[in-house]
């Protein structure tokens, strides 16, 4: 009885040892990856640019209205981006992509030179953002007012210089809203 289970205490001691073995052995064989090679591999992964239309949005071009809701403000105003407007840098995997608010009422804006000063009423305002996916940086490239009807352009404003200020996109607000379909995969 005892070499019974003297012979089963070594044979369940041989079993964790070869499954030790089993686990540890693959990972040090030549060509194994490690978990760290696998996490290096998935970090590369997603910083590939990938500028093809993204399948979603195509699916739904000129069923209606090219502008698609991303949030609202806290005045009731909207808040709308066009995703057929997204352009996508294949050096640096930027996406420059359209914003527009859609105000609840209309806004006014003064604007002075040398020899005129103009104050402009306007109900909606366009922005173009460029987004850096892989960094998490973003900047306001243009910004445009204007009346009811998108051809009312009112007045275009370059808010940037030849290179444009980057900055880190900031939590909950909306071009932290606006990366995610701005860098989903597939754009």
């Amino acid at each position: 009885m005892e070499n019974r289970v003297r012979w089963l205490a070594f044979g369940a001691i041989g079993l964790v040892v070869l499954g030790g073995l089993a686990l540890i052995a693959p990972q040090s064989m030549p060509g194994a990856k490690s978990a760290t090679d696998r996490r290096a591999e998935e970090i590369a992964q997603s910083k590939i640019v990938d500028c093809a239309p993204n399948p979603h949005f195509e699916k739904y071009r000129g069923l209606s209205s090219d502008w698609q809701h991303l949030r609202n403000q806290r005045d009731g105003s909207r808040i709308e981006f066009n995703p057929f407007t997204i352009a996508c840098n294949p050096e640096t995997g930027a996406r420059d992509v359209w914003v527009q608010i859609l105000r609840v009422r209309p806004e006014q804006e003064k604007f002075e030179d040398e020899k005129t000063i103009e104050t402009i009423s306007y109900t909606r305002d366009r922005y173009q953002y460029r987004i850096d996916c892989v960094g998490r940086t973003y900047a306001m490239l243009e910004r445009r007012i204007m009346g009811d009807a998108p051809e009312d352009s009112v007045r275009t404003l370059p808010m940037s210089g030849a290179e444009p200020d980057m900055r880190p996109i900031q939590p909950g607000g909306v071009v932290e809203a606006l990366a995610g379909p701005a860098c989903s995969r597939g754009r």
